[in-house]
C-alpha cells in the first residue's frame, strides 16, 4: 500500500468557527471561506479540525453550530451570524493546517476609523482614578494582549512596553496592576450617577501595605503581626467593662 503524503505547501485562509472543541480535543472545526461556503448541510461534520499553531494555547469562542449555550440575557452566545472567525494557516485540500488567532472585523480600507478599538480613555480614567496611573500612561506606549467582550462581560490585559507596567481589568472593576513601584488589586465594581459600591483593595509598596476592605477576616491557626515577642490580651466577656476585678490572658495566637 502507497502512502502519500499531504501537501506541506500552506497557505493562509479566512475561515467561520463552525464548531469548538470539546475536552480531550481542542480543535477547532472550521468552514474554509469562500471553498466551504456552499457544502451542504449532510458534509457540515466534515468539516477540518485545526489545532492552535501555539503549543500551549486554546481557543475557544462562538461558533456557527447553534447549542444550548446562552448569555445571562437569554439571548443565543452561537450561531451563524454570530460565530468569530479565525485565521488559519492549511494546504490546499485543507487536510493538513493550524489555527493561528481569532480575527479582527473588517469594516473599511479608508481613513474610517475601526469600530472594534479598545476604550483607551475609559481605561485610563479608570486607572488614574484609582491613583495608579504612570506618566508614560500614553497610547503609544502600550499593546494589548486580550479584550475579549460579550454580552456577559469582558476583561483587558495589556501591558506598557516602555516601562513594563502590566493592567489586567475586569468590566466589572476588578483588576490587578503591577507597577515599577507598586502592586494594587482590587474587587469590586465602581458606583454609578456618584453611588459608592462596597470594594477590597490592596496596594503594596516597598515601604507599606494598604488593605481597604469593609471586613478582614483572617482564619490562621497562627497570626503574626509582630516580631516583639509579645502578645495581644484577651478576655471572655464581649460587653464593655470596668478592668478592675477582670482577668485577662495573652491570646498566644497572635503575635505582635
Amino acid at each position: 500500500m502507497e502512502f502519500t503524503k499531504p501537501d506541506m505547501d500552506l497557505h493562509f485562509h479566512r475561515a467561520r468557527v463552525y464548531k469548538r472543541g470539546k475536552f480531550g480535543d481542542d480543535r477547532l472545526q472550521v468552514r474554509i471561506l469562500p471553498q466551504m461556503a456552499d457544502i451542504p448541510q449532510s458534509e457540515l461534520e466534515n468539516l477540518p479540525k485545526f489545532p492552535c499553531l501555539f503549543k500551549n494555547m486554546v481557543l475557544n469562542c462562538r461558533q456557527e453550530a447553534t447549542s444550548n449555550e446562552k448569555y445571562s440575557s437569554g439571548n443565543l452566545v452561537d450561531g451563524k451570524d454570530n460565530a468569530d472567525y479565525v485565521c488559519v494557516l492549511c494546504n490546499k485540500d485543507f487536510t493538513y493546517g493550524y489555527v493561528l488567532c481569532l480575527e479582527n472585523a473588517f469594516y473599511d480600507y479608508m481613513d474610517t476609523p475601526h469600530k472594534d478599538s479598545w476604550g483607551f480613555s475609559y481605561i485610563k480614567d479608570y486607572i488614574n482614578n484609582r491613583g495608579m496611573g504612570d506618566s508614560a500612561l500614553d497610547y503609544d506606549n502600550l499593546v494589548v494582549q486580550a479584550m475579549p467582550s460579550t454580552e456577559d462581560g469582558g476583561m483587558v490585559e495589556f501591558y506598557n512596553w516602555k516601562n513594563g507596567n502590566k493592567y489586567i481589568i475586569n468590566r466589572s472593576g476588578s483588576c490587578i496592576m503591577i507597577l515599577q513601584d507598586k502592586v494594587y488589586i482590587r474587587a469590586g465594581s465602581p458606583g454609578k450617577n456618584g453611588s459608592k459600591n462596597p470594594f477590597s483593595a490592596i496596594e503594596m509598596s516597598g515601604s507599606k501595605i494598604v488593605i481597604k476592605t469593609k471586613l478582614l477576616d483572617i482564619n490562621s491557626e497562627k497570626t503574626i503581626l509582630g516580631h516583639h515577642g509579645q502578645y495581644l490580651l484577651g478576655t471572655a466577656v464581649s460587653t464593655p467593662f470596668a478592668a478592675e476585678g477582670r482577668n485577662f490572658f495573652p491570646v498566644k495566637d497572635i503575635a505582635v
